[in-house]
């Protein structure tokens, strides 16, 4: 392959890649302002990358979905404070799901691979994981089994959709 055709893919892969994450970056922010709204916040979120900074909408966040109390965020804007509040969150967070990768650093610098994976962990463990078969489908059309494999298709679509987008 020439030259220059290799740099055409790698710029074309950037290019998808870039798509990739403004879609997942618009998705997620709609999803954080619903879950604000219909809890009666006014919070109005427009760039995650950035509004999540100071840590005190994540923590806000994971209050309401969890309808756990955590630890008051400081309203300071100083990075320690940010740091603080970060780890709030996700100290929070590892109690309830494995959170290996990202440290409250990532969020307050923006990093924008991790925080959207972040966003997404939480949709899964707090929104999908939530999902109550039992509701949906009536109890003589189910045995466990199907409930389980019902849960584990859905996750998978999810995750394929995601991946492909």
């Amino acid at each position: 392959m020439s030259e220059q055709a290799d740099d055409y893919e790698h710029g074309r892969i950037r290019e998808l890649q870039e798509q990739r994450m403004a879609v997942q970056k618009k998705t997620y922010t709609k999803w954080m302002n619903s879950v604000f709204s219909k809890n009666g916040e006014k919070v109005v979120l427009n760039d995650v990358y950035t509004e999540l900074k100071t840590g005190v909408h994540l923590v806000r966040l994971l209050e309401l979905i969890s309808r756990e109390k955590l630890p008051t965020p400081s309203r300071r804007t100083l990075r320690v404070h940010c740091l603080e509040n970060n780890s709030i969150a996700i100290t929070f967070l590892k109690t309830k799901i494995r959170v290996d990768l990202i440290g409250p650093e990532n969020i307050v610098d923006g990093d924008r691979t991790l925080i959207l994976g972040l966003i997404w962990i939480i949709i899964l463990r707090f929104q999908i994981g939530a999902i109550n078969l039992d509701e949906v489908i009536p109890k003589s059309l189910k045995s466990n089994a199907d409930c389980a494999a019902a849960k584990h298709s859905l996750l998978q679509k999810l995750t394929i959709r995601k991946c492909y987008r």
